[in-house]
């Protein structure tokens, strides 16, 4: 059986917290903190390009990173 072989339990720790670390910036980056909705028409736009039924449609918003880098 040939592979990779298995890290060391420290490198594996820090490679499985790098993990968790990149997800919770990845949610917090994603998580919306603006007031603003998305006009009407830029909505069904976008609905129409994403082939989202119209009575869904209003569940589109903006994706407001907070002006955050997610690297």
């Amino acid at each position: 059986m040939t592979g990779r072989a298995k890290p060391a339990p420290l490198q594996a720790f820090e490679d499985n917290m790098a993990d968790a670390h990149y997800l919770v910036r990845l949610a917090d980056g994603l998580t919306n903190e603006g007031s603003w909705r998305m006009r009407r028409e830029l909505r069904d736009r976008i609905g129409e390009a994403l082939r989202i039924a119209d009575r869904n449609r209003d569940k589109l918003d903006w994706a407001d990173s907070n002006g955050q880098c997610i690297t």
